[in-house]
C-alpha cells in the first residue's frame, strides 16, 4: 500500500461550514473514511484548502488515480514517472473545466500525489 495526498484550493467559500460540506461531498466520492484537514488559503479571497489522505494498492497506482480524480472533476494533467511507476496530476479551473456535481464548481486547483 502507498499513501496518497489530494489538495484542492477553492474560490467564492465565504465560510468554513461551506468548504466542510464540500469536503464531505468529495470524501464520499473518494471512498475515504478520513476527514479533510481543512484550513483557510491566505493567497485568494475566501478560499480553503482541503487536503485529503489515503492508501492505494501497489499494484493500481497509474488507474486508481484517475478515476478517483475523474470522480471529482475534469480534466486533469498527467505527470508519469516511470521508474517508480506512479502519477501525479493536477487540475486548473479552466473554462473546458467539468464538474462531476454542481456543489464542486468551486474548485480552482488540485493537485494527486504519491507519497
Amino acid at each position: 500500500m502507498k499513501k496518497f495526498r489530494l489538495i484542492i484550493i477553492t474560490l467564492n467559500q465565504n465560510s468554513v461550514n461551506k468548504a466542510e460540506k464540500l469536503g464531505k461531498l468529495i470524501g464520499v466520492k473518494l471512498n475515504s473514511k478520513n476527514r479533510p484537514i481543512i484550513t483557510k488559503y491566505p493567497k485568494f479571497n475566501n478560499s480553503y484548502k482541503l487536503e485529503f489522505s489515503g492508501l492505494i494498492l501497489e499494484k493500481d497506482l497509474i488507474k486508481n488515480p484517475i478515476e478517483i480524480t475523474d470522480r471529482i472533476c475534469c480534466p486533469w494533467l498527467v505527470s508519469y514517472d516511470r521508474e517508480n511507476n506512479q502519477i501525479k496530476l493536477v487540475f486548473n479551473r479552466t473554462e473546458f473545466s467539468h464538474f462531476r456535481q454542481n456543489e464542486f464548481n468551486v474548485i480552482h486547483w488540485a493537485n494527486f500525489e504519491i507519497e
